[in-house]
């Protein structure tokens, strides 16, 4: 499930501190330590310089996920605190040891070692451990958590796979079903849900090629304020052409209350549900019954004006095109990049650019 805060990180951040102690000791789990990677390609882990080559939307969440790690490293090191304090009380206040009751060596100074030793790059690597890794675990009696399950979490992630997962409470273990047919030698693959490549890439550190659930956010500004360059149209679409659109007070509020101004986007091949409702508002002009015709709209019908409606697609067309041509000039400049992880940042743009792209009404292209 990756950094998700507001649920399971409690869960990540005890299994963080888990690898942690056990990488700096002999440990029954030194074969599973041994096979995790060094480094991981999350957003989290870049530099500043190719985190600006992301979409603002992506570095926003971005410093989300270093606020979290923040958050986090910070309670290690209360943890670290608490345990030299409490060192340091009761080394004061014990008796002296007979000779047969010390301990062997510095056994003591080596078990806290560990602890003050940990970086915050340590702690990193930890936790992207734990969170690209883990799995949903619910025992019988308790609430769900996340665990490690070693040899499972080797299984990477495709798109055009039909699995079911979960813990078996019956042979107490965690199943996956594949419906997928596999001959010998071939790699077996996973689902880790129905994410976007935007998700994926700051969860997991990867791009997914021919994505379905990728999706594109677009603005209300983008749509009240893009120019119109669509070439195909005539008549009042043209003689419109660099004209925004205005959007009284009543109709704005009327948008936000029904959850139509935030959390606009492209789907693969299709505007989504919710954009095309406020697209259409926002072009309907002249009724006399304003808000029933706005309410209308809600049931997925087109406006009974044509000229208004060709206008809806106009500007939908319009604000495809300023897109596109932004995502092109995006994937050029990371084509220039020099930096480590400029292919993830193609591959995120152009997955982006796919998006736009099969939106584009079949008359404008």
């Amino acid at each position: 499930p990756a950094v998700r805060g507001d649920r399971f990180s409690e869960d990540i951040f005890s299994l963080a501190v888990f690898l942690l102690h056990e990488r700096q000791h002999a440990s029954a789990w030194e074969h599973y330590l041994a096979m995790l990677p060094r480094t991981y390609s999350n957003p989290v882990f870049w530099g500043d310089a190719e985190s600006r080559l992301l979409p603002q939307t992506l570095q926003a969440r971005r410093q989300q996920q270093l606020a979290t790690l923040d958050t986090y490293f910070s309670r290690l090191e209360q943890l670290r605190t608490h345990e030299q304090s409490s060192c340091s009380c009761t080394c004061t206040q014990q008796q002296p040891l007979s000779q047969h009751e010390q301990p062997s060596g510095d056994q003591p100074a080596r078990a806290r070692r560990w602890l003050a030793e940990v970086t915050r790059s340590d702690f990193a690597w930890a936790w992207y451990s734990v969170s690209t890794r883990c799995v949903l675990y619910e025992p019988e009696h308790g609430r769900q958590s996340v665990a490690l399950a070693g040899l499972l979490d080797m299984l990477n992630h495709s798109v055009h796979v039909d699995v079911a997962a979960g813990y078996n409470q019956l042979t107490r273990s965690f199943e996956i079903r594949s419906q997928n047919a596999y001959e010998r030698g071939d790699q077996v693959f996973i689902s880790y849900g129905q994410h976007d490549s935007d998700f994926l890439l700051l969860e997991y550190g990867f791009v997914a090629e021919d994505n379905p659930y990728d999706v594109y956010p677009i603005s209300l500004q983008d749509l009240l304020f893009t120019s119109n360059v669509c070439k195909r149209c005539v008549g009042w679409c043209e003689a419109h052409s660099h004209t925004a659109l205005q959007i009284s007070a009543k109709k704005f509020q009327w948008l936000k209350s029904h959850g139509l101004v935030d959390g606009l986007v492209l789907e693969v091949a299709q505007p989504s549900f919710n954009l095309l409702v406020c697209l259409r508002v926002l072009c309907a002009e002249g009724a006399a019954d304003q808000v029933a015709t706005w309410q209308r709209l809600l049931g997925g019908g087109a406006l009974t004006c044509q000229q208004q409606e060709a206008r809806a697609w106009c500007r939908l067309s319009a604000v495809l095109h300023a897109h596109a041509l932004r995502l092109k000039a995006e994937i050029k400049l990371a084509e220039e990049s020099e930096g480590e992880h400029a292919d993830l940042v193609k591959a995120l743009h152009r997955a982006h650019l796919r998006v736009v792209q099969s939106c584009v009404p079949a008359n404008h292209e």
